[in-house]
């Protein structure tokens, strides 16, 4: 009977221990719960979304860092900073942009964030910095070496995206989110709106030349466009992206270039066979500027005939008599069709995302 109470005392006591090691863990599960739903967290968000554009494109799939400021206002008023150029980064194994260590949400605080990509750790050179009370940013010595996405492809549409090349496709969000209430359980989405020019450059054939019978092909050799100015500096002092339209956008400077710096030129894919529809051969970055007399487009290319006879040809032009400047946060293309007397040019601008469509924007 001893043996029996024994053996009954252990079994209450094993089973206390275990609804005890039970309680503490879904104590515990819940907490964990509560801060993963406390915790300030981040989305890169869109590019151009609700500025100019209907893109639905996402800064993750343009770059994979960004920077973080932010500050929390108490409900005393007092302004405490909580992310300092903080850097976010994106994963592609799991879709989520994190940091450390993290942040949590407050009650009744609110808050303000700005954001911009991408983060300068991984950038050589350039320094970024912002307006702690404007939350303006300003990005200085920002270089670019004249980088062309299209050099090795030649595509017959745009791509957009310079995620795979040397120069930096520099982003901010320019309105940032000021009087943010504590958002439990949401993340913090950020609208990039790009800082940079985007220049293409497509090159055709016209219907006469590509149904003449004694041409069996046109090769473009060669085209090179230049020189630019590559080095410059940002401040940040509109809003939204400059519209070229606008007289008042267009008396703001935000971009103060070195004219004393190396230039560069911009060279296009080579032997690229061209036909009706054309190809896209350059796809570029420029810092805004004013095109400048110098400036020309040289380009190169050679007819093949039924016996095999070629004639090689070259045209330069003048760049500034198709553009005069370039603004930032738009985007600029160059329609070059060849013909068999003469070269003729379209061009037009647009936002960033824009499609250039029979010559017009």
């Amino acid at each position: 009977m001893k043996t029996y109470k024994s053996i009954m005392a252990v079994l209450c006591l094993a089973l206390l221990t275990t609804a005890g090691c039970q309680s503490e863990l879904l104590i515990d599960d819940q907490q964990h719960r509560q801060a993963v739903a406390d915790t300030i967290d981040f989305v890169g968000g869109f590019i151009d979304k609700p500025v100019n554009t209907k893109s639905t494109a996402l800064l993750a799939e343009h770059l994979n860092t960004m920077g973080v400021w932010g500050w929390q206002i108490t409900p005393e008023g007092d302004e405490l900073k909580l992310f300092d150029n903080q850097i976010v980064s994106y994963s592609n194994a799991t879709g989520d942009w994190t940091y450390s260590p993290k942040k949590l949400w407050s009650d009744d605080s609110q808050y303000r964030f700005y954001a911009y990509a991408p983060h300068s750790d991984s950038t050589a050179g350039s320094t970024v910095s912002i307006d702690p009370v404007t939350g303006r940013f300003k990005i200085d010595d920002i270089t670019l070496g004249g980088s062309n996405i299209m050099y090795n492809t030649p595509l017959r549409a745009a791509s957009g995206n310079f995620n795979g090349v040397t120069d930096i496709d520099w982003m901010i969000d320019r309105t940032g989110l000021a009087g943010v209430k504590s958002s439990f359980g949401r993340k913090v989405t950020f609208n990039m709106q790009h800082i940079l020019v985007k220049f293409n450059v497509k090159v055709r054939i016209n219907n006469i030349l590509e149904a003449d019978p004694s041409i069996v092909s046109v090769t473009l050799d060669s085209l090179t466009i230049g020189t630019f100015i590559g080095h410059g500096s940002f401040e940040q002092k509109l809003n939204h992206t400059p519209d070229p339209g606008n007289a008042d956008d267009n008396a703001v400077q935000e971009w103060t270039i070195d004219p004393s710096k190396p230039r560069y030129s911009i060279n296009s894919a080579r032997n690229v066979g061209i036909d009706a529809t054309g190809f896209y051969v350059i796809e570029s970055l420029l810092i805004p500027q004013e095109v400048d007399p110098g400036n020309t487009v040289k380009i190169s290319y050679t007819t093949t005939s039924h016996d095999a006879h070629t004639e090689k040809y070259t045209g330069i032009f003048n760049l500034n008599s198709v553009f005069d400047r370039f603004v930032g946060g738009n985007n600029y293309t160059l329609v070059i069709t060849i013909s068999p007397d003469i070269i003729t040019f379209d061009a037009g601008s647009g936002s960033w995302e824009t499609a250039f469509t029979n010559g017009v924007f």
